[in-house]
């Protein structure tokens, strides 16, 4: 079968381990006819800047450089043809990100310092100095977890998902702009603690809360912001980030289990007690 065939090619390649390598200077050294760059093979190497992984590897397992705190460059070969997850998790000091633009399943279009997901326009890994092209579709699960070096990011209308904890740990981040139709998933920007506005920073911040309403009537409260900027409403969280698209000042509601409800002259956020995970993001 087709998962025997690929079971087969993959153990029989040239595996990279841990400390299988070298480091000159600065710039890792990879055995020549490594085909697989094992998980962990670089793990918290502190020697390493720049890395430029040799034609014919083919695999780049997850993790591989997992916490190589002063990484600042990497060059994919045209030969790779699979990344694992989060291959370069916790390199806080990348710059630099080329792929090889011969390669089939991967790309850096546009000098963007990213590599992207040729067939699905997913961004997987991004750096300080990441230009988010046009046409990318959707920011990966962590694809900049902790750019200790990325002040801002524009992220262009043609994204329609940033994924869980995409910008987590970014803790310069200061400035985000993106559209109102993106949807976030699972916290893409916590712990950016910067984060103090956005397109919305001249918005009019208006105190609310977010509720819980269980059966019995008791409230459970957690603060949250609504950002009226003339025409429409925003829900924002403490560090005014938009954490829900805009709403209408005619609907007064957002799906079946959010209700924006006017209470004298302050806005309050209610959800339904059956609905509350739904609340969970803005706590």
């Amino acid at each position: 079968s087709a998962l025997i065939f690929i079971t087969y090619l993959y153990f029989y390649q040239k595996v990279l381990h841990m400390n299988e390598f070298e480091v000159k200077n600065g710039i890792g050294i990879i055995p020549q006819g490594t085909s697989v760059i094992e998980t962990d093979s670089f793990y918290r190497n502190e020697d390493l800047r720049h890395i430029e992984i040799p034609e014919g590897v083919i695999y780049i397992n997850s993790s591989a450089f997992h916490s190589c705190a002063n990484l600042e460059s990497v060059y994919i070969p045209d030969s790779v043809t699979f990344i694992g997850a989060h291959p370069f998790l916790g390199c806080n000091s990348l710059k630099s990100l080329i792929v090889d633009e011969k390669n089939a399943v991967y790309d850096s279009r546009y000098n963007c310092n990213a590599i992207i997901e040729s067939k699905t326009n997913r961004l997987i890994v991004g750096c300080s100095n990441t230009k988010i092209p046009h046409d990318v579709k959707e920011l990966s699960s962590m694809s900049f977890r902790a750019c200790k070096t990325l002040y801002n990011i524009t992220i262009p209308k043609t994204v329609e998902i940033i994924g869980k904890h995409a910008f987590i740990g970014c803790h310069n981040l200061s400035v985000v702009e993106f559209e109102d139709h993106t949807r976030l998933e699972g916290r893409p920007f916590a712990g950016c603690k910067k984060l103090s506005h956005t397109k919305l920073d001249s918005f009019k911040e208006i105190r609310c809360s977010v509720m819980s309403v269980p059966e019995n009537g008791r409230l459970m409260e957690s603060s949250v912001y609504i950002a009226y900027d003339g025409s429409l409403y925003w829900v924002l969280n403490r560090n005014y980030y938009p954490v829900i698209s805009s709403i209408s000042p005619e609907m007064k509601y957002l799906t079946e289990c959010l209700m924006i409800v006017k209470v004298g002259e302050c806005w309050q956020l209610c959800v339904p007690e059956r609905y509350n995970h739904s609340i969970e993001y803005y706590h």
